[in-house]
């Protein structure tokens, strides 16, 4: 089928062609070039006639009797009728409405999904301020501008096109941090401070409110979060998903984790301390041996241990470890 071939720059003009204006009609057929565009250009009732004939002239569908004399027409070649091509032109020409969802979803999805796809494409799509499976998957496109990002989520919307633009390894650090200013506990919050992108900043700014929600979860995990800030996490004391987030973050400073089991608690946060790679082994042996977890063959020699009890899986733990390892992003299944 003749519409399953047209590109991306076809689509583009004839969805607008009823509101083209002369001087943009004329640009096109300025290029010289004998396709669809021109020729739906050059048949537009907009286009200037002197435009469309000297287009018909360059691409040899009409002929000069006399080259000095530019009025002169002894011949026309009408091209063949093409009936896709027909149907298609009537269906533009008649607003049809069939056509608008055939281009901003089944072509402009096939589009969107391209890895290649033009930047300036995907900005046009996120003009539309739909979320919709086309939007969804040009705000996830790698291509996708940073200033069409940022203009999704200054809109405030807690959306799944929002979810996925603030995803985006392209969304810049400054719009992060102001999706995270807004103190919300939504999934686009989440997201954003799961973004490698994040800045160290505005990660503390979050876990400075005390709050054990789904976004300090997130901003406690994130690779960027400051030593600083993962270490004020754990003096709170508590036993919550933040504190179990921050003990198992790689930038947790030695110090905190030390502080945690010289609690001498047998508890979810002093288990995940010790286990951290940063954690000193001196400090994790005693907590084991304290709480019972190893036992020594000679108490007099503290380098032999002859028994280690494994904690027991903790359900709930073992939910939020895979929630955030494993964070699903929104569903883009059509």
């Amino acid at each position: 089928m003749f519409i399953e071939k047209l590109n991306k720059n076809t689509i583009s003009f004839l969805r607008n062609a009823m509101n083209n204006t002369p001087e943009a009609l004329a640009e096109v057929l300025r290029r010289g070039k004998d396709d669809v565009v021109s020729d739906c250009a050059a048949k537009n009732a907009n286009c200037p006639p002197r435009a469309a004939m000297e287009w018909r002239i360059v691409t040899g569908k009409i002929q000069r009797e006399d080259p000095n004399d530019p009025d002169i027409i002894i011949e026309y070649d009408e091209q063949p009728v093409d009936e896709d091509l027909e149907k298609f032109r009537k269906m533009i020409e008649g607003g049809s409405s069939n056509f608008k969802k055939f281009a901003e979803r089944e072509i402009t999805l096939k589009m969107v999904q391209d890895p290649n796809c033009n930047p300036e494409i995907l900005a046009e799509v996120m003009r539309r301020g739909k979320d919709d499976w086309v939007s969804r998957y040009a705000s996830l496109n790698e291509n996708c501008p940073s200033e069409a990002l940022t203009e999704v989520l200054r809109k405030g919307k807690d959306d799944v096109v929002s979810d996925c633009a603030v995803l985006n390894k392209n969304c810049p650090s400054e719009t992060l941090a102001e999706v995270l200013r807004r103190g919300k506990d939504d999934w686009v919050s989440c997201y954003a401070a799961s973004n490698k992108n994040c800045p160290p900043e505005a990660l503390t700014e979050v876990l400075r409110r005390g709050n054990n929600d789904n976004v300090s979860i997130y901003a406690a995990s994130n690779p960027n979060c400051p030593p600083e800030a993962l270490a004020e996490v754990l003096r709170r004391g508590k036993n919550d998903g933040a504190s179990w987030c921050a003990a198992q973050n790689k930038n947790c400073p030695p110090e905190a984790l030390v502080e945690v089991l010289r609690r001498r608690k047998d508890d979810d946060i002093s288990w995940l301390a010790s286990r951290n790679t940063n954690c000193p082994p001196r400090a994790a042996i005693e907590w084991m041996m304290a709480t019972g977890k190893i036992q020594r063959e000679d108490p007099n020699d503290p380098n032999i241990i002859v028994e280690y009890d494994e904690k027991p899986v903790d359900e709930d733990l073992e939910k939020l470890r895979k929630m955030v390892e494993n964070k699903c992003s929104p569903s883009l299944k059509v």
